[in-house]
């Protein structure tokens, strides 16, 4: 898939009506997944009060690749291998059908106990059970004697693990009656804790017990209006590691409405093997999509933002900078600020970094032809946008400061412009902010609120990206 621009200008008209937003997440005040007390223990860190730290990260330096290397034939299939994989298991994962699960030991000999994650004053009861058995069904390729055994009422189901495409940190399961195939991922689990403590650490607040209730698979919201929070990177993994994850786990439950788009340009730092091994299981369930282009050697923003915005399909666009927190509900108040309020543009903007997470609709977007690119690469496009979008007729905008919705990761100017072109010598952020907002007043002035005009289309190409298929995955 490549983005283009569209030269439709038909005006979008935004469906009505929002519905089965359960209150308690949109507010923030439910409590589930560990308990952040628990994570600070664990950590040996106590509440920092320092100020933040820009930390680049690197990638080899945390996680080996190795540790995603497929799971050893003999530790799967034969019996003694099978226990040691048994107390592997015995942790949460996020099941493809079962949505958040945990697996514990068992009173039962050789086995272990699967269930569904539990809120901290909830309870929770046995759903299945996970063992070894001396014996196959049939003599299928590629399953182990690992069995699952999941209980419906008064039936049962049962799964076999399959040898060849599970990885360490991602089980596949085979159906053989109901030809299905469950998928257990831990990735995207360990990286929302990671990165919650690393933004504890850092002063703000990850939110993860209004969010891990989401991650159940009965809870899915339901809206007439579709968001997309459109993200553009390059080299920003120190901040995409940290930010991404939360993000997605306050959009799991709107995940059939909601879409997060995010473009790598040709980074380098291990961005896009990042996302497509660490959040496969967003991907999985559509919530998330991932690009690549290799059409932008050095970072431009507005052309960035402009492929980002491009290459949704939804009704209603968000721009969403790779350190920003969106915290729980946030989708749910964006709609509720178009639909009940009948808001037109809005801006998330209470803190440093928020500047740019401005929201409007995509019929408004394609009309404006998205940000100036005939500009220096970073500075004042977001505060262009806005304007020009309160600017539209009948505009009504609104600047929205709620602190849950608008944290963002601290950056340094000097970061800000490390990836732009060299050719614009030494020239800092705050001299390209300065140039851009007496080129763009200029422009706004003499009332050219549509730009990019000279261009048969806006932003670059990019094609989405996914991780190689295994053949093994697609055997009967």
């Amino acid at each position: 898939m490549q983005s283009s621009f569209s030269n439709d200008d038909s005006w979008r008209v935004v469906p009505s009506a929002i519905t089965v937003v359960p209150s308690a997440i949109a507010q923030g005040d439910v409590a589930g997944g560990p308990d952040l007390a628990e994570l600070w223990e664990e950590s040996n860190v106590g509440l920092c009060t320092r100020q933040p730290q820009i930390e680049p990260w690197d990638l080899n330096a945390e996680e080996s690749a190795s540790d995603e290397c497929a799971l050893p034939r003999s530790a799967v299939v034969d019996l003694f291998g099978g226990a040691d994989l048994l107390e592997y298991l015995i942790r949460d994962w996020q099941s493809s059908w079962l949505g958040h699960i945990e697996l514990r030991a068992s009173t039962a000999k050789d086995a272990i106990d699967v269930l569904y994650a539990k809120s901290r004053n909830s309870t929770s009861h046995s759903i299945g059970t996970v063992c070894c058995i001396s014996a196959m069904p049939c003599n299928v390729q590629n399953l182990s004697h690992i069995r699952l055994q999941i209980c419906n009422g008064t039936t049962y189901s049962n799964w076999w693990l399959m040898t060849g495409v599970s990885e360490r940190h991602r089980v596949f399961w085979k159906n053989i009656e109901a030809d299905a195939v469950d998928i257990w991922d831990s990735s995207l689990l360990d990286s929302i804790r990671t990165g919650a403590l690393w933004v504890l650490q850092n002063r703000l607040q990850p939110f993860l017990e209004a969010g891990y209730p989401g991650l159940n698979a009965e809870i899915e919201t339901t809206s007439d209006v579709t968001v997309a929070l459109c993200i553009a990177t390059m080299n920003r993994l120190w901040q995409l590691r940290r930010a991404l994850p939360l993000n997605l786990l306050h959009c799991w439950p709107h995940r059939k409405w909601v879409k997060v788009h995010v473009v790598d340009f040709g980074s380098t730092d291990g961005t896009l093997e990042w996302l497509l091994r660490t959040c496969q299981a967003a991907i999985d369930c559509g919530l998330l999509v991932v690009y690549s282009s290799d059409q932008l050697p050095h970072w431009h923003a507005s052309v960035g933002k402009n492929t980002a915005h491009m290459v949704a399909r939804e009704d209603i666009l968000v721009n969403l900078d790779s350190d920003n927190l969106v915290g729980p509900g946030f989708a749910c108040d964006v709609v509720k600020q178009f639909q009940e309020d009948g808001c037109t543009c809005l801006q998330y903007e209470d803190g440093e970094g928020t500047c740019g997470r401005i929201v409007c609709t995509r019929a408004d977007f394609h009309k404006l032809r998205g940000y100036d690119e005939d500009c220096f690469p970073m500075g004042a496009q977001d505060v262009d946008l806005v304007l020009r979008l309160k600017a539209l007729p009948s505009a009504n905008f609104r600047k929205v400061r709620i602190n849950t919705f608008s944290q963002a990761i601290q950056n340094s100017v000097e970061l800000k412009v490390s990836m732009c072109d060299p050719c614009y010598g030494k020239l800092r952020w705050g001299r390209m902010d300065a140039l851009n907002r007496t080129i763009f007043k200029e422009r706004r002035d003499a009332g050219f609120l549509v730009r990019n005009l000279h261009k048969p289309s806006i932003g670059v190409k990019a094609w989405q990206a996914s991780r190689p298929v295994q053949d093994a995955y697609w055997d009967e």
